[in-house]
């Protein structure tokens, strides 16, 4: 009769088995569900609007949105509204999860056979049951994507106030989705790799015990060093990882490097836009479309825009250094004020030169339109002001070159020189 043991049967997937490991996956996608539909409440929107003004270079005039008047919760339809999408989201999303965390171990399990150190693969594939592999890394590594997307869906709420602010530092765009994603895939694969490990070594046996340094077989040797590469082998303790890991010399750099790429990565959304502003924009033009940053920054300086919120005095002027060089010097004094009846008018009065608005004289031209939610213009010298509205409360005026001195006054702390100026009312 042989002695020998026939190798462990595989245990076929089962219902039991996607419960077992489904169930993890299915606790990240309903975390991941509900910090997303948390995020994208109005109240956290604000929140993060809020935020991005703070951020942004105009951090002492009011934000441009009447944030107070949208609470977090809308009452109990909107609760029951977000308990019912995660209920049925949350099961797809599962899915998913577990469909690319099958794909990962499959791609890890091929990396292992080409790859694994010392060649106990092929020996102990027939006795790896995969299923108590994809189970153990399904538990150690479940909160890895609810808590990458909560950091990504932080980085996306104040990118988007960002842009509000028409100066994005944080941008969300395709490039730096797919870093985030690689420090995703990398951090899963760390922990399931520890799982396949653990299984490789579990499974090999006694007697099939390979030195670390060369894989010689270390079966029936009485001495305690490897006959091939001397290497220490008295207690046996059973050693493998990948080929590019066998020296331990660089292990600490190496761990060190991989951290510092992972944050790096991890954080490109943040450093990434701040650095392309840095460069010279003849060289942003060339750059593809998704990495340029967003609105006029590419091609016009963020000083050259100027928020004005609703019922302010605005005083449009050039700068004396540029009227020295012979140059047109007209004066604009605009007033945007919003009538009881809600709609907002724009009252603009236009001096030829700044001697005569200093002269108190009576402006050459005077015009009272209507703002709507379009962009449009007014004539100033030889240029035009463009204008447009960003929110409730505020309008966004556009220099036409940065030698432009736009002034914004509250109407009860207006300068001298604006102070006898008189107010039509809006009807």
């Amino acid at each position: 009769m042989s002695n020998q043991q026939p190798p462990n049967r595989r245990q076929p997937l089962t219902l039991y088995h996607l419960y077992l490991a489904g169930r993890f996956h299915l606790l990240a996608a309903a975390t991941y569900m509900c910090l997303l539909l948390i995020l994208e409440m109005q109240g956290c929107q604000h929140a993060f609007a809020r935020l991005a003004w703070r951020l942004g270079p105009w951090s002492n005039m009011p934000p441009a949105y009447d944030l107070s008047r949208d609470p977090l919760f809308d009452g109990s339809s909107q609760l029951a509204a977000i308990l019912g999408t995660v209920l049925v989201a949350a099961p797809f999303v599962a899915l998913f999860l577990i469909g690319s965390h099958l794909l990962l171990i499959a791609l890890l399990v091929a990396a292992h056979r080409r790859f694994g150190w010392p060649g106990y693969w092929r020996e102990v594939q027939p006795r790896i049951d995969f299923w108590p592999v994809w189970l153990a890394s399904a538990r150690r590594c479940w909160w890895v994507w609810p808590v990458s997307q909560f950091i990504w869906l932080l980085f996306s709420g104040i990118a988007v106030g960002m842009e509000r602010t028409f100066y994005c530092t944080v941008s969300t765009t395709g490039p730096y989705l797919m870093a985030h994603l690689a420090v995703v895939v990398g951090f899963v694969s760390v922990l399931t790799n520890r799982a396949l490990r653990t299984a490789v070594v579990g499974a090999v046996r006694p007697d099939d015990v390979r030195c670390y340094g060369c894989g010689y077989l270390l079966r029936g040797l009485s001495s305690d060093r490897c006959p091939e590469c001397g290497l220490d082998h008295r207690t046996r303790t059973v050693r493998y990882s990948f080929t590019w890991q066998r020296s331990g010399r660089w292990r600490g750099i190496r761990q060190a490097v991989l951290i510092v790429l992972a944050a790096v990565l991890l954080l490109a959304p943040v450093w990434g836009p701040s650095a392309l502003l840095a460069l010279p924009r003849s060289w942003l033009e060339h750059l593809p479309a998704a990495l340029q940053p967003h609105y006029t920054v590419l091609y016009e300086s963020y000083r050259q825009n100027s928020p004005i919120p609703i019922n302010m005095v605005c005083a449009v002027s050039l700068d004396d250094s540029y009227a020295a060089m012979g140059q047109e010097n007209p004066v604009a004094v605009l007033r945007f004020e919003r009538s009881e009846s809600g709609p907002t008018y724009l009252i603009a009065e236009h001096w030829n030169t700044k001697e005569q608005f200093l002269r108190r004289e009576s402006p050459n031209t005077t015009s009272r339109r209507r703002i709507w939610k379009t962009s449009s213009s007014l004539p100033f010298g030889a240029s035009e002001l463009w204008y447009w509205t960003t929110g409730q409360d505020m309008i966004w005026l556009l220099r036409p070159h940065p030698w432009f001195s736009v002034e914004v006054y509250d109407p009860d702390r207006l300068p001298e020189a604006l102070r006898d100026l008189e107010r039509e009312p809006p009807g």
